[in-house]
């Protein structure tokens, strides 16, 4: 077996990027995630925390709540505009996940609970005819 790939960053001159990564990342970049990621979440309110990580390049989000299970269920997160956009990106991490995009960050997270919304809605009446079935063979 291999040694694992090293995700810890290291300074090197104006440099500061992980081994694993390559990329040539730059501390000023770091930074700015660092500066970017606290803002945002200082603009969507109480309970959002930032998160910065490094995968070519430094990127960040916002979160809110804890992820559980191998697939994060359980939390929010928003995902700044990158270069190829110019959107935000809300992700309800449910299963199914509420995933939406707009150039407001509270928008699109409006926009995906309003999602989330009409399939509890759907839940729900299913579970109703359910119990009605159910209390029918009683």
């Amino acid at each position: 077996m291999g040694k694992e790939r090293d995700w810890k960053p290291a300074r090197r001159g104006k440099t500061y990027c992980s081994p694993a990564c390559g990329m040539g990342c730059t501390e000023t970049a770091h930074c700015n995630a660092v500066n970017e990621s606290k803002a945002l979440a200082k603009r969507m309110g109480k309970g959002w925390k930032p998160r910065v990580w490094e995968n070519l390049g430094w990127h960040y989000a916002v979160t809110k709540g804890k992820p559980q299970g191998v697939f994060g269920n359980g939390f929010l997160e928003i995902t700044p505009p990158s270069c190829k956009g110019d959107t935000y990106t809300a992700w309800i991490q449910t299963h199914p996940q509420f995933i939406v995009s707009h150039k407001d960050p509270k928008t699109a997270l409006a926009l995906a609970v309003k999602g989330l919304d009409k399939h509890i809605a759907h839940l729900m009446k299913s579970r109703k005819l359910v119990d009605e079935t159910l209390e029918q063979e009683k």
